[in-house]
């Protein structure tokens, strides 16, 4: 295998540096049904970002967050108990959204042929608090729900700091914007091609923004690869 041995060796020299960026949330929100939304759902906005900062909450009681765009990166999370010392580990459920939809709708009553793994959702039970929490797991998401599904009856749970650390190779600051004489709704989808680019650029080409484990095959990696080149030709 010498041959394949070299071109490992290639592509690892090869291999794209990735950026960070710490991004936070916007607003609080709620997720209606709406029957004239796309997907059957809207976000309104319920409170400021700042109200979260005098809050803490008991068993069963949930709120949603916007991030404000689509976000690809890894959650932290600063957890921090009110009342009396915990006498029981917290229990959370984090649902991720890249619609809408994807929180107002319950992926328990999820029957589709698509893997249920590919749904994002994760229950975490943390045994010392107070913590601070990174979830291994990358996400894409634009809206977080928050669930506390336990504590005890001695105290409740606060969330002095939530942001999600975005990564990418890709850097979309240098292109330029389509000309103010181009059709509004074209130069929206530009501006949506080279985000989604921009995400699904990590250290290889990934299939979709969900991808973490998954790369483009065929048209796909030629595809991403063209657009790459585009959108450098036109940074540069």
């Amino acid at each position: 295998m010498p041959k394949m041995s070299r071109l490992i060796d290639i592509a690892e020299k090869l291999t794209p540096e990735l950026s960070t960026t710490e991004v936070y949330p916007v607003q609080i929100v709620e997720v209606l049904p709406d029957e004239e939304a796309f997907q059957g759902w809207k976000v309104q906005p319920v409170d400021s970002l700042e109200s979260l900062q005098h809050r803490s909450f008991a068993k069963n009681e949930s709120f949603v967050l916007d991030f404000g765009d689509h976000q690809v990166g890894y959650l932290n999370l600063s957890l921090k108990p009110v009342g009396s010392p915990p006498d029981a580990p917290l229990r959370l459920k984090l649902i991720f959204g890249e619609m809408p939809c994807e929180i107002g709708e319950s992926f328990d009553e999820y029957k589709g042929w698509l893997s249920r793994s590919w749904l994002q959702d994760e229950i975490i039970n943390i045994d010392v608090l107070p913590a601070q929490i990174r979830l291994p797991r990358r996400y894409c998401f634009r809206y977080l729900k928050i669930e506390v599904l336990d504590t005890s009856r001695k105290y409740t749970i606060a969330f002095p700091d939530i942001h999600v650390t975005a990564v990418t190779s890709g850097n979309g600051s240098g292109i330029a914007p389509l000309p103010d004489r181009m059709p509004e709704d074209l130069r929206m989808m530009d501006k949506i091609a080279i985000k989604t680019l921009q995400d699904c650029m990590q250290t290889v080409f990934e299939d979709g923004r969900r991808g973490p484990a998954v790369v483009d095959r065929g048209f796909e990696a030629a595809g991403a690869g063209k657009l790459s080149y585009v959108s450098a030709c036109r940074s540069g």
